[in-house]
């Protein structure tokens, strides 16, 4: 993607801080910025949708036109689904919406990661790691990847050659 990116993870916690962290950004020369959209933060009631947080730090990012931003489309559907996992028509579609809405809103974002990690259980979401949920996985990135031949659809694994039994599994398998 560049030679400087970086990785953040604040896209909802940093509230009144976004100026301050954009000017760092820049102040270090990156011109990448790989961020979380959490399908949670922005629709709470998931049929309505709030851009508040995001909107306030990428308009102020915008005052900053080297830096480009990768968006992590981060998702569960329902709390209290025990496996968070998207393995259903309807979940798929939700996100399928979501990354839809995110692209109309934001069309200087031309890049989107699905599901961050997707091939090992972390913070408290199972992983994609049966043959069953790859399954579920790469038909979600097979459909969203043909919406919008001008954006760019990237997989994610984490870097692991050692698989460990109902946590994770290795990237070489994840992606084979």
């Amino acid at each position: 993607l560049t030679t400087k990116g970086i990785n953040v993870h604040y896209i909802s916690s940093i509230r009144d801080e976004y100026e301050w962290a954009n000017k760092l950004l820049d102040c270090l020369g990156i011109n990448y910025v790989r961020t979380d959209f959490w399908y949670k933060d922005i629709a709470k009631d998931k049929e309505v949708y709030n851009y508040r947080i995001i909107d306030r730090w990428l308009n102020d990012l915008n005052n900053y036109k080297h830096i480009k931003v990768l968006g992590i489309l981060d998702y569960y559907y329902d709390e209290n689904e025990e496996n968070k996992l998207i393995d259903s028509e309807d979940e798929e579609n939700a996100l399928i919406e979501s990354y839809r809405n995110l692209k109309n809103k934001y069309p200087m974002i031309t890049d989107y990661e699905i599901i961050n990690e997707a091939n090992t259980n972390r913070n408290g979401y199972d992983g994609y790691i049966t043959d069953e949920t790859i399954k579920w996985y790469a038909d979600l990135l097979y459909k969203i990847s043909n919406e919008d031949s001008n954006i760019n659809i990237y997989s994610s694994g984490t870097s692991t050659s050692i698989p460990v039994e109902n946590t994770r599994i290795s990237s070489e398998d994840f992606y084979r």
